[in-house]
């Protein structure tokens, strides 16, 4: 798949790749119970599915305070949490500018790399992605169904 397509888990998914971070896809929330699952995905991440990082030590220490804990289980979102996008923007000196009246979309640029996108983050990690994995990647199954 095209770089420059990723959204949502999947291109979070590729961002997890090109940081070498380990992380498990799930369709739940975390939640013990049925009802919890129902009403959380019903009300809160209708049709989502979830990305968490695993139990490593050494991913979790690395990331430092990128992590963001959701039910006790870190989920991994740099595309939509600035807490986890933002210093991989800073760390890789990516370039954001501005949507302008001719595109209207947030351009991402590091290296000879440039992206697009609908927000900094996107344009951002989908730059990220194509600078570290290139233009095109192959996604699990799982993910291919989410695009």
């Amino acid at each position: 798949m095209k770089t420059s397509e990723l959204r949502g888990i999947a291109l979070n998914w590729a961002v997890s790749q090109a940081r070498r971070v380990n992380v498990s896809i799930n369709e739940e929330l975390g939640s013990n119970t049925p009802w919890q699952r129902s009403y959380l995905n019903e009300t809160h991440y209708p049709n989502e599915w979830n990305l968490y990082l695993t139990d490593r030590d050494e991913d979790l220490e690395r990331l430092g305070d990128e992590h963001f804990c959701t039910y006790g289980r870190p989920e991994y979102n740099p595309s939509s949490d600035w807490h986890q996008g933002g210093p991989i923007i800073e760390k890789e000196e990516i370039e954001l500018i501005p949507p302008n009246l001719d595109i209207g979309l947030w351009e991402a640029r590091t290296g000879l790399s440039h992206s697009y996108g609908s927000t900094p983050l996107i344009a951002a990690m989908r730059c990220y992605v194509a600078h570290k994995l290139g233009d095109e990647i192959e996604l699990p199954s799982i993910l291919q169904k989410s695009m």
